[in-house]
């Protein structure tokens, strides 16, 4: 909301149809695609759809949790609380 706000275009991407059309409408500069950066189909119509609809890709965040667990170093006392 904030890139928008300042006059970016965001492409918001990911599995949840609801989430992703709730963040759009908070902006009119936010568009939104399906996408699971897990799937590489999936990657290929990602970086089709920001070529179709932005002009150029001047910051990328990406946020996708694809975690496999605790890391090793994990404290235990974290991991019990899961």
């Amino acid at each position: 909301m904030a890139l928008a706000a300042r006059g970016m275009d965001v492409l918001v991407v990911g599995r949840r149809e609801d989430a992703r059309r709730a963040t759009a409408t908070l902006h009119a500069g936010i568009r939104h695609h399906v996408g699971d950066v897990s799937e590489p189909a999936d990657i290929a119509g990602i970086v089709g759809a920001a070529g179709a609809e932005l002009d150029r890709i001047d910051v990328l965040v990406n946020n996708a949790g694809m975690g496999t667990g605790w890391a090793s170093d994990t404290p235990a006392l974290l991991r019990r609380r899961r």
